[in-house]
């Protein structure tokens, strides 16, 4: 079993998965709290809308829990584990938000009669995340790698995670586009906020996969990705004094 102490990591690999767990954690939390809103309006929109934000973040799941299982417990997580907590959770992201932006505005917009392509999406995420599971099982090399703290998706979870990326960014724009169309200045800033969201969370996502980052670099993008999950969060929900005050000032 990796046993390794907290000694033993530098300092970019610290604060990158402390900084990981931070955005896991505060990305649970605010996904919950949208979804606990459902029991107030009784849409339940707002339960997929919450699973959305919390599945979307499980990338960060591996990096962030195995910091903190090396915090309390020494112990490292091993690459099976690892992979599953940072892989297998976005099939179930993509299906949430699909759920979501199909029933807020997609069906109106498409005039769509039946459930057919919502089913048939559904379909091939579920497919999709057995398929990795299997890979998992029979050679987890095909699935990915990492090195601590740092998940290196194989091609067909790479080729995945970017369509489930560049899929909720158009939607989510789109979606708060016609938010911030509407005479009511709340929907405005509701817009506003759920844009900021997807393409901050858009660009630390990129920056993290794409470049090598030293420790600056790390807290930079961080700051991102906990940004874009508080802008996320208040495109649903927008605290009432938070409201008045942004109005007022508009």
């Amino acid at each position: 079993m990796p046993y390794i102490n907290i000694s033993d990591l530098s300092l970019g690999q610290i604060i990158s998965g402390a900084g990981s767990l931070i955005f896991a954690i505060l990305s649970i939390i605010l996904g919950l709290r949208i979804l606990i809103n459902y029991f107030t309006v009784k849409r339940k929109e707002f339960i997929s809308v919450g699973l959305s934000w919390i599945f979307l973040s499980s990338a960060w799941w591996g990096g962030g829990f195995c910091f903190l299982s090396i915090l309390l417990f020494q112990y490292a997580f091993e690459q099976q584990l690892y992979l599953f907590l940072a892989i297998t959770f976005i099939p179930f992201a993509l299906i949430s938000w699909t759920y979501s932006v199909y029933n807020l505005f997609l069906k109106d917009t498409l005039g769509l009669k039946k459930d057919t392509l919502l089913y048939v999406f559904i379909i091939c995420c579920l497919i999709y995340w057995g398929l990795i599971i299997i890979l998992l099982f029979y050679d987890y090399n095909l699935v990915g790698s990492y090195v601590i703290f740092q998940t290196r998706p194989a091609l067909l979870a790479a080729i995945f995670d970017l369509i489930a990326i560049v899929f909720a960014l158009i939607t989510g724009l789109i979606f708060a586009s016609q938010s911030m169309r509407a005479d009511d200045k709340t929907l405005v800033w509701k817009g506003r906020f759920l844009s900021t969201g997807f393409i901050l969370f858009t660009i630390g996502t990129f920056l993290e996969v794409l470049l090598t980052l030293n420790p600056i670099g790390l807290v930079i993008v961080r700051i991102i990705l906990i940004t874009s999950a508080i802008a996320y969060f208040l495109g649903f929900l927008l605290p009432t004094p938070l409201e008045k005050k942004l109005i007022k000032e508009d």
